[in-house]
Order: C-alpha cells, then structure tokens, then sequence
C-alpha cells in the first residue's frame, strides 16, 4: 500500500473521528418513558417523571445513580406523571398525573407523599404547573376543562394542600409560567390561540382574575419569560412564529418568524437572547431581546424537542434531538459564539435538567425510548448574579466555630432577580445548606451569613457560596417543552486557616494594678505571673504591672480557653479576692487584670502617681 493511500486513510479515519458525536458519560436506568425532569442543585437531585410506570425516580447527582423511585399512581391504573414543579422553600415536589386528574405533592427530603389533590377529574387532565415563590401558591393548569386551579402550598395555612380557587381560561391551557416580580401568571391557550394573563397579587383586588386576553399566533404551544426585562415569549406551532409580548403593558411587541413547529423556547437573561428549537425544520432561532429580531438560525440535529441553558454571559444551550437514530438519539450544544457540537445519548431524548450547583455543573437527558438519563459535563461560565465573601482578618480565625458573612447582587436589568435562597458548602461536602438571609431578602442585593456549628479541624478550609434567585422555583411548565432551569449565580470560594498562624496575628497584652483596699495607695514589686505564658513581671512604683506581646486566645464573640493571671505572695491577703483570675486576650487589645486587697503586717505606702507605666493601656 503506498504511503500516500496510507496518509489518505488516516485523514479519513481523523475526519471521521471528529465528526462522530462524542458519548455521555454514561446511562442512568429510570422508570418507563422518562417525560418531565427537574433538577434540585441544592440537594443535587434530579427528579425524573415517568410518565408510562407511574414513579418518580430520583436521581443522586453526586453519584449519577437512582436512590429512591416513588410511586405517584395506584396500583391497576395509569396515572401518566407528566409535569413537575419544586418549591425550594418549603421543601415540596409537586408531580401532575395527567390521567388520575391528580397533584400530588412529595415532601423532600423524606421522598415521602404528603397527598394527592384532584385538580380534574379522571381523563380531565391536568397539564402544567408552576409555583410562586413569593406566597407559595401552587398553579395547575387542566387542558379538558380550560381551567386553572389555585393551590395552597403554604405550610402555615389554615387551607394547605386544598384548591383555594378556579380560574376560567381558553381552550386547552398547554403551558404556564409566573412572573414574581409582577405578580402575573401567563397561560397558554393552545386552542383558543391566546395568552390569558392572572394577577396573582394576594393584595390585589383582581388577585386570580383574568386582567387580559392576548391574541397569539396559531396554536400557543410553549411560553417562557426573561425575569430581567419582564417580556414573555410564546412559540405558535402551527403558525411558525413567536410573539413577544410586554410584561407591564399586556401588548404584543412583536411577532418574529422561526422554524417549522416550534415547539420549546429557553431564555438566557444575562446576555438577554431567545432560543426557539423548531422540530420540523432541524434549527434553533436565537432571538435578540433587546431588538426583538431574529439574530441567527442554527443547525441542530434530528426532530429539536427540549432546550435547556446555562444562564450565564458565557454559558451553552442544549438542545435534545429526538430522532437523531434508531439506536440512539443526540444532544447539541451550541456554545457563547453559537458553534455547535453533538453528543450521543440514549433513545428519544425529550427532556432536559441541568444541576448548576457543581464548580463544573452536569445536565442530565431523558431518553424516552430508552428509559433511561444521560449526563453531560458542559462549562459554567460568567454569571451576572454574583456572591463576595467577606474576608477574615489576616484570612484566618482562631475560633473553632466562626460566622462568616457577604453579599449576593443581582447585576441584571430593568428587573433585576430578587435572591431566595443562598447556598453554601465548606471543603467541597457533597451537600449544600442554605446560609441565613439577614438583609435584604426577597431583593435584587442580600446580606447573608453561615455560622459554622461543628468545630473546624486544624489547617485550611474553603467555604463555597451561591446565590440562586426566584427562579430557582419552578416558574415556568417543565414538561419537556419549556425549560425550568433555574438562574443560578457564580460560585464565590474563599479560603481560611484555623487556627491563623502566629505570625499573622496582632497580639494584644495583659496589665492591671495592685492596690490596698482600704487606702488605694499601690502595692510596689508584688509578682504578677501569666501561667500559660510561663512568664512573670513585678509591679512599679505606682503598683502597674504589664505583659506585651501576648498572643490573642479568644475573641469578644466566641471566647477560648481564657490566661491565669496570679499574684504571688508571701503573706496572705487581708480579704476575699482570689490570688489567681482569668482573662481572654483580643488580638490587638489590652485585658487588665486589678487586686485590691489588704496584707497583713505590712504599711500601705503614700499613692504616688496615678499614671500607668509607658506603653498601651
């Protein structure tokens, strides 16, 4: 074979590798039909609905394994899981059971169901739900009977886990997402061509009421919306379009051509693009927010289902090809520049969850076909929702168990998210806990602090944070159509020593003054010793004594093993004051340490001077 052929061949063979998509890591068993899936990156979970067995499997993200698979219908029927919704702050998981006519809600971390509330009835099927953040109200929207219903979800509530209200909507309510800055709950009406619009406003007069109709393309199919800039994205399947539509006036900014039936729409707030993935003609249309217009068209693989992104200035967009093959299915990732490459994953993929929570985050694709979850490792990038940790002095703490504090802000605009939960882990735990809002809760800007109550080992520690806004509630129907990522921030780590180094602490010093008690003139050479210290000094002419350059053993909060100060004498005290006292040494400050007693047999002599002895006192 000449070398020439030899060359060629390993051109093509070169070529070839680079074209195939490159494989997940690997795939996860599930139940039947995996439909709907969200992710909890505080728990690093990812709950997956099944939608032909009747269970939720629960996905450990540390692990890439099943830990627990909860059954949602009753034996002998089909209850079809086909939507989930999660309220992170109140720990509950909500699975529609679109044939049961049934939410039934789970409590986390237990994986445990709370109850089962009709929402229909059989065959009346309920479709998407979503929760509100802001007063824990569940919305379920029921496409036979062109309804929404209100659910309590408040735990505190005299009516929890009971239907507060129906709302009339149109024909076949398909989709629904809330804003919680404003208060409104987006429906829509895929047969009725429309978006009905609910204010939600607990104050309001109007609260569940419909404050407008807006007329869509044809067939509404999926909504989303950007919380940063309020407008609401519709994609009409049958009419190859999407409308925009403004947050605050309830009008139709725009309405922009796409691709053959689109059928998902996913928005990333900080660089404020659109992205329509258009299942007829193979292309995902980027539409720019800030000029409502179509910037560019993508290729993408086979039958584009579900979208996914990471809500970052850099951060990729996913894109599950359904029928990409008969054996297996891929994922397109287009990156910050909008390249594009492939990865191959199960049968059918259709749904999409990405876990945020890592340095290095995963997102995880059903495979309908296959019953089972692939897991893709993408990069984080820069994120506009950013956490300062505020430094400890010297970068160390001599306190076993401190409180360390900082701040989340939000840098998007006009809306800018309003932070619910901070999150933080110490020494890469697999687990994340949620720190303590102090201010500014509920806000664009959170003061926050996480108070450590197991006592730190000797050396370096690194503590991690994240801020997660309100969209880390699920705002926005996660059945595969629309994505309920949620905008969570940049990870801030910040290390620290324990205890600090010697040479990176301001010592404080011990002094005090013997005097007689009955006269207060001063007691001159008494020994005054500091015990731990090993070292010893003798009071002055006007009864001082000091100790410089003593190393700090506590701090006013959180006070450690405190010095023995003791007089030494030799003759005993004319009183009750004890020779020996303890005292804790702040870095950078004095402790005084005082006797006023009494020898016996001994003159008390003139008071000379009441000055101290040079230095600091």
């Amino acid at each position: 074979m000449s070398r020439r052929l030899l060359s060629l061949m390993s051109v093509l063979v070169a070529t070839a590798t680079l074209l195939a998509p490159a494989a997940a890591q690997g795939a996860i068993p599930v139940g039947r039909a995996p439909y709907a899936m969200l992710a909890n990156p505080a728990a690093h979970e990812i709950y997956v609905a099944n939608i032909f067995s009747d269970n939720v499997s629960v996905i450990d993200a540390n692990t890439d394994s099943v830990t627990t698979t909860i059954s949602v219908g009753r034996a002998g029927t089909i209850s079809a899981p086909a939507a989930l919704a999660h309220n992170p702050a109140t720990g509950k998981l909500y699975c529609v059971n679109y044939w049961a006519g049934k939410l039934v809600v789970i409590s986390l971390p237990s994986k445990t169901i709370e109850t089962s509330i009709p929402v229909g009835y059989s065959h009346a099927n309920p479709r998407a739900v979503v929760v509100n953040p802001a007063t824990n109200l569940v919305y379920v929207t029921n496409i036979t009977q062109g309804l929404v219903y209100v659910v309590d979800g408040e735990p505190a509530s005299p009516t929890y886990n009971t239907v507060r209200t129906t709302i009339p909507v149109g024909f076949y309510p398909r989709s629904a997402a809330v804003n919680a800055t404003l208060s409104r709950l987006y429906i829509a009406n895929t047969s009725s061509n429309s978006v009905s619009v609910i204010d939600i406003d607990p104050l309001s007069a109007s609260c569940n009421q419909v404050i407008a109709t807006i007329p869509t393309g044809v067939q509404p199919y999926a909504l989303t919306l950007n919380h940063a800039t309020g407008k609401v994205y519709v994609a009409n399947r049958s009419s190859n379009s999407v409308n925009v539509i403004d947050g605050v006036t309830n009008s139709v900014l725009a309405t922009i051509a796409v691709g053959s039936h689109p059928r998902a729409v996913e928005v990333n707030p900080d660089r404020d693009l659109v992205y329509v993935a258009n299942r007829d003609s193979n292309t995902v249309s980027v539409i720019d927010g800030a000029s409502d217009a179509l910037t560019r068209t993508v290729t993408v693989g086979t039958t584009p289902y579900a979208l996914a992104g990471i809500r970052t200035l850099t951060g990729d967009t996913y894109v599950a090809n359904y029928h990409d093959s008969s054996t297996t299915g891929t994922v397109t990732t287009i990156d910050a520049a909008f390249g594009t490459s492939e990865t191959a994953v199960g049968r059918g993929p259709s749904s999409l969850a990405i876990d945020t929570l890592f340095a290095k985050p995963k997102v995880y694709v059903g495979n309908y076909n296959s019953n089972d979850v692939s897991v893709i490792d993408p990069d984080f990038g820069a994120s506009s929702l950013l956490t300062t940790i505020d430094p400890l002095p010297g970068d160390g703490t001599d306190d076993p168990t401190p409180v360390l504090t900082g701040s989340s802000t939000s840098l998007v605009q006009p809306f800018p998210g309003r932070i619910m939960s901070v999150y933080w882990r110490l020494d890469g735990h697999d687990s994340w806990s949620e720190a303590r809002i102090v201010e500014g809760d509920g806000t664009p800007s959170a003061r926050w602090e996480v108070a450590l109550e197991e006592s730190l080992a000797a050396g370096e520690h690194t503590l991690q944070v994240c801020a997660m806004d309100m969209t880390g509630a699920t705002l926005v129907s996660s059945d595969g159509f629309a994505s309920s990522s949620a905008h969570t921030g940049a990870i801030a780590s910040y290390t620290f020593t324990y205890p600090r180094p010697s040479d990176e602490r301001e010592d404080g010093w011990v002094f005090g003054r013997v005097t007689d008690e009955y006269t207060g003139r001063p007691y001159r050479g008494l020994l005054v010793e500091l015990k731990q210290a090993g070292r010893a000094a003798r009071t002055d002419a006007r009864g001082y004594y000091r100790f410089n350059t003593v190393p700090p053993n506590g701090s006013g909060e959180f006070p450690a093993p405190a010095y023995i100060v003791r007089l030494v004498l030799r003759k005993p005290l004319a009183s009750h004051e004890p020779l020996s006292k303890t005292v804790t040494v702040i870095e950078g400050s004095g402790a005084r340490v005082d006797w006023s007693a009494h020898m016996r047999g001994r003159p008390a002599r003139r008071p000379a001077s009441a000055r101290p002895p040079a230095g600091r006192v």
